[in-house]
């Protein structure tokens, strides 16, 4: 039992698991900002807001990331459509209030503002 306590745990605090539900009802909406990528770190923080999101699946982002940096950390300004969480607690150690799930990126850019 003590174990399956410890590997709930692991999952909320380390691998991203959320402790709040999806929201918009499965609306997926078009955002542009900034993605962070770097060591436990994916993050979007939305044009306009100072609120940064857990990126909940960003291989949709990977591909087009590397064609502007590399594989290296960085930071690039990004248009995309996905669907945004309730408020909750979420990422690396639930540190992000909220989180996105990306489903397209319409356009990226090597800049780090919006």
């Amino acid at each position: 039992m003590r174990r399956l306590a410890l590997g709930i745990a692991y999952c909320l605090l380390a691998s991203g698991c959320a402790t709040g539900g999806r929201g918009g009802g499965g609306e997926v909406t078009e955002y542009e900002g900034v993605y962070r990528h770097d060591f436990e770190v994916e993050s979007f923080r939305p044009c306009g807001s100072p609120e940064q999101w857990w990126v909940a699946n960003p291989d949709v982002i990977h591909a087009r990331y590397r064609e502007q940096v590399g594989g290296t950390p960085g930071t690039v300004f990004v248009v995309m459509r996905g669907e945004l969480s309730d408020p909750g607690r979420y990422g690396h150690m639930g540190r992000y209030r909220r989180m996105i799930s990306v489903s397209e990126v319409t356009r990226i850019e090597p800049r780090d503002t919006c």
